[in-house]
């Protein structure tokens, strides 16, 4: 039940709503391990200003029963992210990073990335 009162003054209500949701409960799953990640770009790569770098992120759940939900990436300022493409299984997911650096970004550049997943429901 929701209530609403003038200002906290007076103890009655002005008006109330009833409200309603629903809750699933399922099963734990066993399974505590995380996403494995992978990426077809080398530890320590060197881009030419000017020149646009591609490379993929692919993530894989490594847990039955659950499927990738997200590819985060924490990037390089106008660094793209294309939409994520997931196999038929749910189980492997892909991203494609996209950028052209500018003579501005000249150094060192740090990218992250993690995956997510989530229990498949039926």
């Amino acid at each position: 039940m929701v209530e609403d009162f003038y200002y906290g003054l007076s103890d009655v209500p002005l008006s109330s709503v009833g409200i309603q949701f629903l809750v699933q409960i399922v099963d734990r799953t066993s399974c505590s391990s995380k996403p494995t990640i992978n990426s077809t770009a080398l530890t320590n790569t060197t881009i030419t200003v000017g020149n646009t770098f591609l490379f993929n992120i692919t993530a894989q759940t490594n847990c039955s029963g659950r499927t990738i939900s997200d590819i985060l990436t924490l990037s390089p300022l106008h660094m793209e992210k294309s939409n994520m493409i997931t196999d038929p299984t749910g189980k492997i997911s892909t991203i494609t990073e996209s950028w052209t650096p500018t003579a501005d970004q000249i150094g060192s550049t740090v990218f992250c990335t993690s995956a997510t997943d989530r229990l498949k429901f039926n």
